[in-house]
This record gives structure tokens, C-alpha cells and sequence, in this order.
């Protein structure tokens, strides 16, 4: 049986939802997205998972891995690896490869 950081870390994985190294990007896409829809929190463990779509942080939600073996790539041009917009985002210990630009950052707008 792992630590508590590792049965935490196992109900958030991506691996958790569907998505492993080997998935097709469109698979990855959809267990990201299962994860944040699941919990504010998306844990890439080690190893290299391609994405299609970019991956939205839109508040107070935190993607993290296990240092630079734990890659996100996107290996299209047109598409964001990882676009953040909203408050209390974090992103921490990930490699983010390919895409437009590995991470954009939005402003929110506020009303006058």
C-alpha cells in the first residue's frame, strides 16, 4: 500500500480516467477533462502524454506531475498546451511541449 501523497495523488491521475501515455491525444484530452470535472485537481505521474486540445485552467484548479518526466505534449501549431484564465490557478513540476505556445495566460475582465 503507497502513502497517503500516493492514494491522493492515484484519485486524481489522469491514468485514473482513462488517459496513459500510449492513449491517443483525443483520449488523453477527454481524461483530463473527466479529472476536472471530478475534482479541482489533475496529476500527470511520469511519462509522456500527447493532448490535441488545449487544457483550460478557469479557476482555482491545479495540474501538476512529477517533475520533467512528467510531459504534456501537444503536437499541433495552432493549439495551447495549457491556457489559464480565472484566479488560484497552479501549474508545478510539468514539462509542457508543442502546441501555439506551451502556456498562455488571460487577464479576466472585470466590469467598470
Amino acid at each position: 500500500m503507497g502513502n497517503a501523497a500516493d492514494l491522493v495523488n492515484a484519485t486524481r491521475s489522469i491514468k485514473t480516467f482513462g488517459g496513459s501515455p500510449s492513449a491517443a491525444a483525443a483520449v488523453n484530452d477527454a481524461a483530463i477533462a473527466a479529472a476536472f470535472a471530478a475534482t479541482s485537481f489533475c496529476y500527470i505521474p511520469e511519462g509522456t502524454y500527447d493532448i490535441s486540445a488545449e487544457v483550460v485552467l478557469s479557476g482555482s484548479k491545479r495540474l501538476y506531475g512529477d517533475g520533467a518526466a512528467s510531459v504534456l505534449r501537444n503536437n499541433g501549431t495552432t493549439v495551447n498546451v495549457v491556457g489559464v484564465t480565472g484566479q488560484r490557478n497552479q501549474i508545478s513540476n510539468l514539462l509542457l511541449q508543442g502546441g501555439n505556445i506551451g502556456l498562455s495566460l488571460r487577464g479576466e475582465t472585470q466590469a467598470a
